[in-house]
This record gives structure tokens, sequence and C-alpha cells, in this order.
């Protein structure tokens, strides 16, 4: 709904709430030969649906409108040892070892990413792991997760919302390690549920409205 329509709205409510039934109601007083009931009621009711929908439309002024969804899915199968350095700098493009690509293509100059991972693995033996999303070449991770594992199956989900200025493809990747020095990971649980895991990178373009 465009501003004006919206500004228009809320000055018939106005009209109807401080002029027109005032007004008949003031008349219904004076004349009480005349009934004006029906119409007051019927006024009412159009009073109350104004209010319901400028509400509806507030409502609606902090939501988001989505342009695009793309979802990534693999269930290869993968044995991976690499590290990421457990330390107070920002993990590197060069670190780890990578596991998902996804190229997706936003639609609008003005809009926000919302980027979602699920990384499924079993690691032995227990180990601190980071897992680090990168968009394009950019060598510092736009989202990092850490966590320390037992020995097992682990499925983890993150996500990071970032802005976009540009309609240029994006090269968005995940790539894993230990916490320092060199984990073996085993991507989407070998010999479990006959491949069925998967491993996932699920990115949704949307604006703000």
């Amino acid at each position: 709904m465009t501003p004006v329509v919206y500004e228009n709205l809320l000055l018939a409510q106005r009209i109807l709430t401080e002029d027109v039934i005032p007004y008949i109601d003031m008349v219904g007083q004076t004349s009480p030969t005349i009934d004006l009931s029906p119409v007051l009621s019927k006024l009412l009711l159009i009073q109350n649906a104004l209010t319901d929908l400028s509400s509806s439309i507030d409502s609606l002024s902090a939501s988001i409108c989505v342009l695009k969804k793309q979802n990534y899915f693999t269930s290869t199968l993968a044995t991976v040892s690499g590290s990421i350095p457990y330390d107070n700098t920002i993990p590197q493009i060069t670190e780890g070892v990578q596991i998902m690509e996804t190229l997706f293509t936003p639609s609008s100059v003005s809009s926000n990413l919302e980027i979602d991972v699920q990384v499924c693995f079993k690691n032995y033996p227990a180990f601190g792991i980071v897992i680090a999303v990168f968009i394009d070449n950019i060598p510092n991770a736009v989202i990092t997760n850490y966590d320390y594992y037992t020995v097992g199956n682990h499925t983890k989900n993150f996500s990071v919302t970032v802005p976009n200025t540009d309609i240029n493809q994006k090269r968005i990747s995940v790539r894993i390690g230990g916490d320092g020095s060199s984990a073996t990971l085993n991507i989407n649980y070998p010999n479990l549920f006959g491949g069925s895991v998967k491993s996932s990178i699920n990115v949704m373009e949307f604006i703000n409205v």
C-alpha cells in the first residue's frame, strides 16, 4: 500500500470518528422522531473495520518481502582433515577445508541475504570444531561457529544475515576445521540412513517493507 493510500485511510477514519458519528448521534438525540440507529450501527461497523485495517498495515510495516530463495543440498560423503586457528583472529578463506559451496545471484541492489547453514558430520577423536562461512573470495569469514564435540554424529545449524548492494553472482562457501590442529571429520554420517543425511546452504533474499 502506498503512503498516499495509507494517509487517506487514516483521514477517513478520523473524519468518521470525529465528525460523522458524533453528528449523527447528535441529530438522533435532538430529533427523536428520526430513527438513525441503523445508520449509526453501520457507521460503527465501518469505523471498527478501518481501525482493524490500519492496525494490520502498521504491523506489516515491520515485516519483510521475500524476493528469492535458493536451497543447496549435498549428501556426498567426504573425509576431511584440516584446522582453523583457535585464537582471536577472523577465520580466513585459506584455512580449514571447504565442504560446500553454492552460487546465488541477487535480484535487487538494496536487499539482504539470509544464509542458513546445516553441517552433518562425525568427528573422532573428541574435538573443538570451527565452521566458517565465506562470500566470494573475501578473506574474512562473514560468520563463524565453534563448539566442542564428543566422538559421534552431530548436526550443526546456524545463520547470518548480510546486506547486499549489487546483483552480481555470489559464491557462498563453508569451511570446517579443528580448533588449531587438524581434526578428521566424516561429512554426512557415513554408513547411516542410506545417504539421506544432507548438509545444506539455504539462501533467502529479502527486503524490509
